[in-house]
């Protein structure tokens, strides 16, 4: 793949390390191959790369990015948390009832779901010593702690991960985080209160 330095036959992966667009971070040795792992140089470069480039490396007979998907990819790389809220709630309304039970654990794995296939780093029951996270997303920049309640008080969801301190396991990475509950109503089927707080 390094060597690959045909201009008029040229893969992507070649052509983005030798321009620039990514980096060598690591390489090492297995089973006598050589293997390295990429990376962006920075977050502008990823953040200019997940927004612009990937649809155009799509192949042409591949099902294009919905404008809603592709505004949530956004939301989630620029942090913007009223635009997560927005399209998670117009994403849950378009699924019939008929679909999907309407239990809390239903809405943690649409949440999940959608977040897997953007390529966020994201998991569900996360166990620490004191109590289960219900959903953590892992950023570059940016950590967020998500407390799912179904008929409760997103405020009660707030006050559940603090006394569990479920912040604690990730203060050490240095990165802003974001506590989030969030409270689903069975008899409107969606979410009804989006509630957050910042640990910096």
């Amino acid at each position: 793949m390094l060597d690959s330095f045909d201009v008029s036959n040229m893969s992507i992966l070649p052509l983005l390390l030798q321009t620039g667009y990514l980096t060598m971070e690591t390489g090492s040795l297995l089973m006598g191959q050589p293997y390295y792992k990429l990376n962006f140089p920075n977050y502008e470069i990823e953040n200019a790369f997940q927004s612009y480039f990937v649809g155009s490396l799509a192949e042409p007979n591949s099902i294009k990015i919905s404008g809603e998907i592709a505004k949530l990819h956004r939301a989630r790389l620029t942090n913007d948390t009223a635009i997560m809220q927005q399209v998670l709630n117009s994403h849950i309304a378009a699924i019939p009832y008929t679909n999907r039970s309407n239990m809390e654990e239903n809405y943690q794995n649409i949440i999940y779901s959608v977040f897997r296939l953007l390529g966020a780093e994201i998991h569900n029951e996360v166990h620490i010593n004191n109590g289960r996270i219900d959903t953590v997303i892992v950023n570059r920049d940016h950590i967020y702690i998500f407390e799912f309640k179904m008929n409760h008080p997103a405020k009660v969801a707030i006050a559940q991960i603090k006394e569990k301190g479920y912040a604690i396991p990730y203060l050490s990475d240095g990165k802003p985080i974001t506590l989030i509950g969030i409270n689903f109503s069975k008899k409107k089927r969606n979410i009804v209160e989006w509630m957050e707080s910042e640990i910096v």
